[in-house]
């Protein structure tokens, strides 16, 4: 196609992310690492309850707005 050149591709992270494959790989990854007691001491409830604290931590820290992230 005239104009089009592969330096003007880029990854699409709604299809990626929000819709794609990466938010089944995400939510599986922290079911497997909470299980698996890598992430913190306490309940189920204690750990995802930091795991949401330290990523809206993140993403104020790296300028991503956490209500843009539908958990």
């Amino acid at each position: 196609m005239e104009g089009w050149h592969l330096k003007t591709a880029f990854h699409d992270p709604m299809h990626t992310v929000f819709l794609g494959t990466c938010r089944d790989l995400y939510a599986s990854s922290m079911a497997f690492w909470i299980r698996e007691g890598f992430y913190g001491e306490g309940s189920l409830s204690e750990k995802l309850q930091q795991f949401s604290a330290d990523l809206r931590k993140d993403c104020k820290n790296e300028r991503i707005l956490s209500s843009k992230i539908h958990m």
